[in-house]
Protein backbone atom coordinates (compact mmCIF):
# COMPACT_ATOMS: atom_id res chain seq x y z
CA UNK A 1 0.00 0.00 0.00
CA UNK A 2 1.14 3.72 -0.69
CA UNK A 3 0.73 5.54 2.61
CA UNK A 4 2.62 8.80 0.76
CA UNK A 5 5.08 10.45 -1.71
CA UNK A 6 7.33 13.52 -1.85
CA UNK A 7 9.64 14.92 -4.06
CA UNK A 8 11.30 17.92 -4.91
CA UNK A 9 13.06 19.54 -8.24
CA UNK A 10 11.31 16.79 -10.57
CA UNK A 11 10.01 17.58 -13.34
CA UNK A 12 7.73 20.50 -13.29
CA UNK A 13 7.58 20.74 -9.37
CA UNK A 14 10.32 22.83 -8.04
CA UNK A 15 9.90 22.70 -4.28
CA UNK A 16 9.00 19.81 -2.34
CA UNK A 17 5.49 18.66 -2.23
CA UNK A 18 4.31 15.77 -0.22
CA UNK A 19 1.08 13.84 -1.62
CA UNK A 20 -0.34 11.64 1.59
CA UNK A 21 -3.11 8.39 1.01
CA UNK A 22 -3.36 8.96 4.96
CA UNK A 23 -7.15 9.70 6.15
CA UNK A 24 -7.94 12.76 7.51
CA UNK A 25 -10.13 12.68 10.69
CA UNK A 26 -12.95 13.00 8.82
CA UNK A 27 -16.14 10.60 9.55
CA UNK A 28 -17.75 10.49 6.19
CA UNK A 29 -17.42 7.81 3.85
CA UNK A 30 -15.83 5.48 6.01
CA UNK A 31 -15.92 2.47 3.03
CA UNK A 32 -13.72 4.53 1.33
CA UNK A 33 -10.58 4.47 3.95
CA UNK A 34 -8.89 1.22 5.18
CA UNK A 35 -8.28 0.32 8.66
CA UNK A 36 -4.39 -0.07 9.47
CA UNK A 37 -4.84 -1.24 13.18
CA UNK A 38 -1.14 -1.06 14.33
CA UNK A 39 -0.76 2.64 14.01
CA UNK A 40 -4.36 3.75 14.66
CA UNK A 41 -5.13 5.45 11.41
CA UNK A 42 -6.52 4.86 8.38
CA UNK A 43 -5.86 5.37 4.91
CA UNK A 44 -7.44 6.63 1.75
CA UNK A 45 -9.04 3.71 -1.10
CA UNK A 46 -8.89 6.86 -3.55
CA UNK A 47 -7.87 9.88 -4.32
CA UNK A 48 -8.61 12.14 -7.29
CA UNK A 49 -6.16 14.93 -8.20
CA UNK A 50 -7.81 17.97 -10.44
CA UNK A 51 -6.14 20.56 -12.52
CA UNK A 52 -5.88 22.90 -15.45
CA UNK A 53 -3.67 21.64 -18.52
CA UNK A 54 -0.10 22.01 -18.21
CA UNK A 55 -1.16 22.26 -14.11
CA UNK A 56 1.33 19.77 -13.36
CA UNK A 57 -1.02 16.82 -12.20
CA UNK A 58 0.08 14.02 -14.70
CA UNK A 59 3.68 15.19 -13.47
CA UNK A 60 2.45 13.57 -10.31
CA UNK A 61 1.71 10.42 -11.33
CA UNK A 62 4.78 10.46 -13.87
CA UNK A 63 7.38 11.26 -10.92
CA UNK A 64 6.00 8.27 -8.80
CA UNK A 65 6.20 5.98 -11.89
CA UNK A 66 9.79 6.91 -12.94
CA UNK A 67 11.06 6.66 -9.33
CA UNK A 68 10.00 3.09 -9.34
CA UNK A 69 11.11 2.46 -13.03
CA UNK A 70 14.90 3.12 -11.64
CA UNK A 71 14.01 1.36 -8.31
CA UNK A 72 13.58 -1.61 -10.69
CA UNK A 73 16.01 -1.17 -13.07
CA UNK A 74 19.21 0.72 -11.76
CA UNK A 75 21.11 -2.39 -11.30
CA UNK A 76 19.94 -3.97 -14.78
CA UNK A 77 20.01 -1.01 -17.17
CA UNK A 78 23.25 1.19 -17.61
CA UNK A 79 20.98 4.02 -18.85
CA UNK A 80 19.19 3.77 -16.19
CA UNK A 81 20.32 6.97 -14.02
CA UNK A 82 20.93 9.10 -17.03
CA UNK A 83 17.08 9.06 -17.64
CA UNK A 84 16.89 9.98 -14.04
CA UNK A 85 18.58 13.14 -14.87
CA UNK A 86 16.70 14.52 -17.55
CA UNK A 87 13.74 14.70 -15.13
CA UNK A 88 15.24 18.24 -12.77
CA UNK A 89 13.20 20.87 -13.19
CA UNK A 90 14.11 23.01 -15.71
CA UNK A 91 12.14 26.06 -14.73
CA UNK A 92 15.06 27.91 -12.91
CA UNK A 93 18.65 27.41 -14.02
CA UNK A 94 19.80 26.93 -10.27
CA UNK A 95 18.00 23.76 -10.25
CA UNK A 96 20.45 22.17 -12.38
CA UNK A 97 22.84 22.26 -9.33
CA UNK A 98 20.57 20.80 -6.77
CA UNK A 99 19.84 17.60 -5.91
CA UNK A 100 16.26 15.44 -6.93
CA UNK A 101 14.79 13.75 -4.35
CA UNK A 102 12.24 10.51 -3.68
CA UNK A 103 10.49 9.02 -0.81
CA UNK A 104 7.93 6.41 -0.79
CA UNK A 105 5.95 6.03 1.98
CA UNK A 106 4.71 2.26 1.81
CA UNK A 107 2.55 -0.23 4.29
CA UNK A 108 4.09 -3.91 3.58
CA UNK A 109 2.41 -6.77 6.39
CA UNK A 110 0.70 -3.93 8.08
CA UNK A 111 4.53 -2.17 8.77
CA UNK A 112 5.26 1.03 7.46
CA UNK A 113 8.49 1.72 5.79
CA UNK A 114 9.91 4.34 4.05
CA UNK A 115 12.02 4.42 1.24
CA UNK A 116 14.39 7.76 0.08
CA UNK A 117 16.80 8.21 -2.52
CA UNK A 118 18.23 11.87 -3.74
CA UNK A 119 20.99 12.45 -6.57
CA UNK A 120 22.54 15.32 -8.74
CA UNK A 121 23.59 14.39 -12.44
CA UNK A 122 26.83 12.79 -11.34
CA UNK A 123 25.48 10.39 -8.55
CA UNK A 124 23.31 9.04 -5.71
CA UNK A 125 23.83 11.57 -3.22
CA UNK A 126 21.59 9.73 -0.43
CA UNK A 127 19.75 6.52 0.55
CA UNK A 128 17.95 5.20 3.04
CA UNK A 129 15.57 2.54 4.46
CA UNK A 130 13.56 2.99 7.04
CA UNK A 131 11.09 1.26 9.05
CA UNK A 132 8.61 1.61 11.73
CA UNK A 133 8.08 -0.76 14.13
CA UNK A 134 7.58 2.12 16.77
CA UNK A 135 7.48 5.40 16.55
CA UNK A 136 11.08 5.61 16.39
CA UNK A 137 12.02 4.12 13.01
CA UNK A 138 14.81 1.58 12.40
CA UNK A 139 16.88 2.64 10.04
CA UNK A 140 18.10 -0.31 8.11
CA UNK A 141 20.42 1.62 6.03
CA UNK A 142 21.96 4.66 5.80
CA UNK A 143 24.06 5.82 2.17
CA UNK A 144 25.48 9.26 2.25
CA UNK A 145 27.98 10.42 -0.06
CA UNK A 146 31.19 12.59 1.77
CA UNK A 147 32.15 15.39 -0.73
CA UNK A 148 35.09 15.78 0.98
CA UNK A 149 36.75 12.46 1.12
CA UNK A 150 34.57 11.55 -2.32
CA UNK A 151 33.05 8.21 -1.11
CA UNK A 152 29.75 7.23 1.03
CA UNK A 153 29.48 6.80 4.91
CA UNK A 154 27.25 3.96 5.63
CA UNK A 155 25.08 3.15 8.67
CA UNK A 156 23.39 -0.13 9.41
CA UNK A 157 20.88 -1.70 11.86
CA UNK A 158 21.58 -4.98 13.75
CA UNK A 159 18.34 -6.24 12.32
CA UNK A 160 19.91 -5.23 8.54
CA UNK A 161 21.62 -9.08 7.95
CA UNK A 162 22.55 -11.00 5.28
CA UNK A 163 25.99 -9.87 2.78
CA UNK A 164 25.51 -6.39 2.72
CA UNK A 165 29.63 -5.31 2.04
CA UNK A 166 29.58 -8.09 -0.83
CA UNK A 167 26.13 -5.62 -1.88
CA UNK A 168 28.54 -2.21 -0.77
CA UNK A 169 31.06 -3.33 -3.36
CA UNK A 170 28.36 -4.00 -6.28
CA UNK A 171 26.96 -0.56 -5.89
CA UNK A 172 28.46 2.16 -7.67
CA UNK A 173 27.59 5.72 -7.78
CA UNK A 174 24.57 5.39 -10.18
CA UNK A 175 23.26 2.12 -9.00
CA UNK A 176 20.86 2.11 -5.47
CA UNK A 177 22.14 -0.26 -2.82
CA UNK A 178 17.89 -1.35 -2.59
CA UNK A 179 17.59 -2.86 -5.77
CA UNK A 180 21.48 -4.73 -5.64
CA UNK A 181 20.74 -6.03 -2.21
CA UNK A 182 16.96 -7.37 -3.62
CA UNK A 183 19.62 -10.14 -5.84
CA UNK A 184 21.09 -11.28 -2.63
CA UNK A 185 20.19 -12.25 0.94
CA UNK A 186 19.17 -9.01 2.16
CA UNK A 187 15.70 -9.89 2.96
CA UNK A 188 14.57 -6.50 4.06
CA UNK A 189 15.82 -5.01 1.04
CA UNK A 190 14.11 -8.19 -1.07
CA UNK A 191 10.71 -7.63 0.96
CA UNK A 192 10.45 -3.78 -0.14
CA UNK A 193 11.92 -4.65 -3.50
CA UNK A 194 8.64 -6.95 -4.07
CA UNK A 195 6.61 -4.21 -3.37
CA UNK A 196 8.22 -2.18 -6.11
CA UNK A 197 8.08 -5.42 -8.41
CA UNK A 198 4.65 -6.20 -8.01
CA UNK A 199 2.22 -3.85 -6.33
CA UNK A 200 2.16 -0.86 -8.34
CA UNK A 201 0.91 -0.44 -12.34
CA UNK A 202 0.36 2.18 -13.61
CA UNK A 203 -1.34 3.64 -17.25
CA UNK A 204 -0.12 7.46 -17.77
CA UNK A 205 0.64 7.48 -21.57
CA UNK A 206 1.01 5.28 -24.74
CA UNK A 207 4.95 4.34 -23.88
CA UNK A 208 4.23 4.10 -20.18
CA UNK A 209 5.39 0.28 -19.13
CA UNK A 210 1.92 -1.15 -18.16
CA UNK A 211 -0.36 0.92 -20.62
CA UNK A 212 -3.55 -0.50 -19.97
CA UNK A 213 -5.67 -2.31 -23.47
CA UNK A 214 -8.67 -4.27 -23.90
CA UNK A 215 -6.47 -7.34 -25.05
CA UNK A 216 -5.84 -7.76 -21.54
CA UNK A 217 -9.75 -8.38 -20.52
CA UNK A 218 -10.18 -9.99 -23.97
CA UNK A 219 -7.00 -12.76 -22.82
CA UNK A 220 -8.72 -12.92 -19.18
CA UNK A 221 -12.20 -13.84 -20.46
CA UNK A 222 -10.35 -16.84 -22.52
CA UNK A 223 -8.62 -18.10 -19.70
CA UNK A 224 -10.72 -17.60 -16.60
CA UNK A 225 -14.44 -18.53 -17.16
CA UNK A 226 -14.98 -17.41 -13.72
CA UNK A 227 -13.69 -13.85 -14.72
CA UNK A 228 -15.64 -14.04 -17.64
CA UNK A 229 -18.50 -13.98 -15.48
CA UNK A 230 -17.78 -11.35 -13.57
CA UNK A 231 -17.01 -9.09 -16.33
CA UNK A 232 -20.12 -9.60 -17.72
CA UNK A 233 -21.74 -8.67 -14.39
CA UNK A 234 -19.56 -5.51 -14.65
CA UNK A 235 -21.30 -4.80 -17.96
CA UNK A 236 -24.60 -5.37 -16.74
CA UNK A 237 -24.71 -3.12 -14.00
CA UNK A 238 -22.66 -0.68 -15.86
CA UNK A 239 -25.93 -0.70 -18.00
CA UNK A 240 -24.29 -1.78 -21.12
CA UNK A 241 -26.75 -4.26 -23.69
CA UNK A 242 -24.01 -6.45 -23.93
CA UNK A 243 -25.58 -10.18 -23.17
CA UNK A 244 -22.10 -12.12 -23.96
CA UNK A 245 -18.42 -11.88 -25.62
CA UNK A 246 -16.94 -14.28 -27.13
CA UNK A 247 -13.42 -14.33 -27.66
CA UNK A 248 -10.98 -16.17 -30.47
CA UNK A 249 -7.00 -15.70 -30.24
CA UNK A 250 -5.49 -14.94 -33.75
CA UNK A 251 -1.92 -14.43 -35.00
CA UNK A 252 -2.31 -11.08 -34.50
CA UNK A 253 -3.81 -11.33 -30.57
CA UNK A 254 -7.42 -11.46 -29.24
CA UNK A 255 -10.47 -10.85 -31.27
CA UNK A 256 -13.77 -9.98 -29.16
CA UNK A 257 -17.13 -10.37 -30.45
CA UNK A 258 -20.25 -8.61 -28.22
CA UNK A 259 -23.46 -10.13 -28.36
CA UNK A 260 -27.00 -8.02 -28.23
CA UNK A 261 -30.50 -8.74 -28.04
CA UNK A 262 -32.24 -7.51 -31.14
CA UNK A 263 -34.99 -7.79 -33.71
CA UNK A 264 -35.45 -9.80 -36.60
CA UNK A 265 -37.08 -8.62 -39.48
CA UNK A 266 -39.95 -10.61 -38.42
CA UNK A 267 -40.50 -8.64 -35.05
CA UNK A 268 -38.83 -11.45 -32.98
CA UNK A 269 -35.91 -11.31 -30.71
CA UNK A 270 -32.65 -12.46 -32.01
CA UNK A 271 -28.95 -12.15 -31.50
CA UNK A 272 -26.77 -9.82 -33.32
CA UNK A 273 -22.78 -10.01 -33.70
CA UNK A 274 -21.15 -6.83 -33.58
CA UNK A 275 -17.06 -6.84 -34.04
CA UNK A 276 -15.28 -5.27 -30.59
CA UNK A 277 -12.36 -3.06 -31.74
CA UNK A 278 -14.65 -1.75 -35.34
CA UNK A 279 -18.19 -1.85 -34.41
CA UNK A 280 -18.18 -0.73 -30.57
CA UNK A 281 -17.86 2.67 -29.14
CA UNK A 282 -14.55 3.87 -27.85
CA UNK A 283 -16.23 4.48 -24.26
CA UNK A 284 -17.13 0.85 -24.72
CA UNK A 285 -13.65 -0.46 -25.61
CA UNK A 286 -12.37 1.75 -23.26
CA UNK A 287 -14.41 0.86 -20.11
CA UNK A 288 -13.84 -2.89 -21.23
CA UNK A 289 -10.12 -2.50 -21.00
CA UNK A 290 -10.61 -1.19 -17.72
CA UNK A 291 -12.51 -4.03 -16.09
CA UNK A 292 -9.54 -6.51 -16.61
CA UNK A 293 -7.05 -4.45 -14.88
CA UNK A 294 -9.54 -3.57 -12.35
CA UNK A 295 -10.22 -7.64 -10.90
CA UNK A 296 -6.35 -7.73 -10.84
CA UNK A 297 -5.81 -4.84 -8.79
CA UNK A 298 -9.02 -5.60 -6.64
CA UNK A 299 -8.16 -9.77 -6.39
CA UNK A 300 -4.37 -8.39 -5.73
CA UNK A 301 -4.03 -5.29 -3.66
CA UNK A 302 -2.22 -3.41 -5.42
CA UNK A 303 -1.50 0.12 -6.29
CA UNK A 304 -3.11 1.52 -9.40
CA UNK A 305 -2.39 5.30 -10.99
CA UNK A 306 -4.35 6.76 -13.94
CA UNK A 307 -3.82 9.69 -15.79
CA UNK A 308 -7.19 10.74 -17.12
CA UNK A 309 -9.67 8.21 -15.61
CA UNK A 310 -12.70 9.56 -17.50
CA UNK A 311 -11.03 9.87 -20.95
CA UNK A 312 -13.72 8.81 -23.46
CA UNK A 313 -16.06 7.16 -20.72
CA UNK A 314 -19.16 9.12 -19.55
CA UNK A 315 -19.07 10.73 -16.02
CA UNK A 316 -21.76 8.12 -14.91
CA UNK A 317 -19.26 5.02 -16.09
CA UNK A 318 -16.36 6.90 -14.22
CA UNK A 319 -18.44 6.79 -11.22
CA UNK A 320 -19.70 3.48 -11.13
CA UNK A 321 -15.73 2.05 -10.81
CA UNK A 322 -14.91 4.40 -8.26
CA UNK A 323 -18.00 3.29 -6.10
CA UNK A 324 -17.19 -0.51 -7.27
CA UNK A 325 -13.61 0.44 -6.28
CA UNK A 326 -14.78 1.88 -2.13
CA UNK A 327 -17.50 -1.04 -2.00
CA UNK A 328 -15.87 -4.14 -3.25
CA UNK A 329 -12.33 -4.31 -2.32
CA UNK A 330 -11.52 -6.95 0.21
CA UNK A 331 -7.50 -6.62 -0.60
CA UNK A 332 -7.28 -3.31 0.27
CA UNK A 333 -6.19 -1.96 -3.27
CA UNK A 334 -5.77 2.01 -3.95
CA UNK A 335 -6.30 4.25 -6.92
CA UNK A 336 -5.10 7.17 -7.35
CA UNK A 337 -6.38 9.23 -11.04
CA UNK A 338 -5.91 12.23 -12.22
CA UNK A 339 -9.44 13.73 -14.80
CA UNK A 340 -10.88 17.09 -15.56
CA UNK A 341 -14.09 15.31 -14.99
CA UNK A 342 -16.04 17.79 -12.03
CA UNK A 343 -19.23 15.73 -12.20
CA UNK A 344 -17.33 13.28 -9.75
CA UNK A 345 -16.43 16.01 -7.59
CA UNK A 346 -18.71 15.45 -5.16
CA UNK A 347 -18.59 14.40 -1.56
CA UNK A 348 -21.73 11.77 -2.80
CA UNK A 349 -18.64 9.64 -4.06
CA UNK A 350 -15.62 10.94 -1.98
CA UNK A 351 -14.33 12.10 1.45
CA UNK A 352 -13.14 15.71 1.46
CA UNK A 353 -9.36 14.10 1.86
CA UNK A 354 -9.86 12.08 -1.47
CA UNK A 355 -10.31 15.59 -3.38
CA UNK A 356 -6.32 17.37 -4.85
CA UNK A 357 -5.93 20.08 -6.62
CA UNK A 358 -2.86 20.85 -8.56
CA UNK A 359 -1.57 24.31 -9.84
CA UNK A 360 0.88 26.52 -11.17
CA UNK A 361 2.21 30.02 -9.21
CA UNK A 362 3.23 32.74 -11.27
CA UNK A 363 7.16 31.77 -11.14
CA UNK A 364 5.36 28.52 -12.84
CA UNK A 365 6.81 26.49 -9.70
CA UNK A 366 3.84 23.74 -9.59
CA UNK A 367 2.39 22.48 -6.11
CA UNK A 368 -0.49 20.61 -4.34
CA UNK A 369 -3.30 21.98 -2.64
CA UNK A 370 -4.24 19.82 0.09
CA UNK A 371 -4.11 18.73 3.89
CA UNK A 372 -0.58 17.24 4.99
CA UNK A 373 -1.31 14.07 6.38
CA UNK A 374 1.79 11.75 7.62
CA UNK A 375 1.66 8.90 10.22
Amino acid sequence: MLLYFKTSNNLSYREEINFSMIAGVFSEHLENTIQIEKYKTKALKTSAIYGANASGKSNLLIAIANGVVFIQNSFTDSLAFDKMTQHLNRNDEKNKSKPTTYVYGLLIDGIQFEYSFSFNKDRILEEQLLEYRTQKPIQHFLRKFDSEKNDYNWNFSSLFTGKKDTVKEMTNSKTLFLTIGSKTELMVSIKVMYWFRNNIVWSINNDSPGNISVEYTLENILSFPDHKKVILEFLKEADFTIIDILVEKTQYGFKGTTLHKTININGEPTLTAFDLTTEESTGTNRFLSWIGVWLDILNNGKTLLVDELGNSMHSLLSKYLITKFHAENPQNSQLIFTTHDTNLMTQDIFRRDQIWIVDRDKTAHIYLVGTKRII
